[in-house]
């Protein structure tokens, strides 16, 4: 499956890769802000919010 994006290039074994691809890299969808006060960093899937949130 590859990204509908011209020139971008990117393909992908998986529809619903294709699309969590599109939304975060080319749309820049970020729906998840880290609670931690002051931080302020915010992530396009909650796995890597997860992963980030360990880091405090």
């Amino acid at each position: 499956f590859p990204c509908p994006v011209e020139g971008c290039g990117v393909r992908f074994n998986r529809a619903e890769h294709v699309q969590r691809h599109y939304k975060s890299i080319h749309l820049k969808v970020r729906p998840f802000e880290c609670p931690e006060p002051g931080c302020g960093k915010v992530f396009s899937r909650t796995d890597n919010l997860t992963q980030h949130r360990n880091t405090h």
